[in-house]
């Protein structure tokens, strides 16, 4: 091998070597992105899964709230721990019944919430408590007016059909999960804050002479 095909070697592996230098903070980042989707995406379908837990619950007429709330933190598996309460806190829950009368009309007097847990407004978190209830609560407005249309909708074809139309209330579950960042340092690179808020809201409706 003559001197010449040593030195092209050489500096064909240098080339090389600064290469994969500029590239290799990329490919760090790539990696670091899909570890942080990953979690996010784990965290989300668990959270997902206990508000879907929490309204299937309700919808059976035949459960307090506390009920309720106790089989949506108890839906977290082992590895995300939906914490209420405490250092670690996560996790918050609002649930609010809506009652309409025989009318479809929901009376906003007998509207009702129960809730537990904590929230993260600006990345501080906030125990929910009777005064900032309603506050965090993210129901449309407009759902009540909604709500009144078809309930009215439905009663008129019962009482077409000759069905007996009856009162009904309207629960929604509001969940609000406080996802914490991996790298959170890395992640305020990309232009990401920690902690993440995820928020689902369900919403089910039950006769009330189920819950007799």
């Amino acid at each position: 091998m003559n001197e010449k095909t040593i030195l092209g070697s050489r500096r064909e592996r240098g080339q090389s070597l600064v290469e994969f230098a500029l590239v290799l903070p990329f490919l760090i980042m790539l990696f670091l992105g899909i570890a942080e989707l990953g979690s996010a995406l784990y965290d989300y379908l668990t959270f997902t899964a206990a508000n879907r837990e929490g309204a299937r619950l309700a919808s059976r007429g035949r459960f307090d709230d506390n009920a309720v709330m106790e089989r949506i933190v108890s839906s977290g598996d082992g590895n995300v721990e939906l914490e209420t309460m405490g250092p670690d806190a996560n996790f918050g829950i609002i649930i609010t019944h809506f009652y309409s009368n025989e009318s479809g009309v929901i009376d906003p007097l007998l509207t009702t919430r129960a809730f537990s847990g904590t929230v993260y407004v600006d990345g501080t978190p906030v125990a929910l408590t009777s005064a900032n209830v309603n506050a965090y609560s993210r129901i449309d407005p407009a759902f009540v007016i909604d709500h009144d249309a078809y309930q009215v909708k439905v009663n008129a074809y019962r009482a077409a059909n000759d069905y007996e139309v009856t009162s009904v209330q309207v629960i929604v579950v509001e969940t609000f999960f406080a996802h914490h960042l991996l790298m959170p340092k890395v992640a305020g690179w990309l232009g990401l804050h920690d902690p993440v808020n995820f928020y689902l809201a369900s919403t089910v409706r039950v006769s009330l002479d189920r819950q007799h």
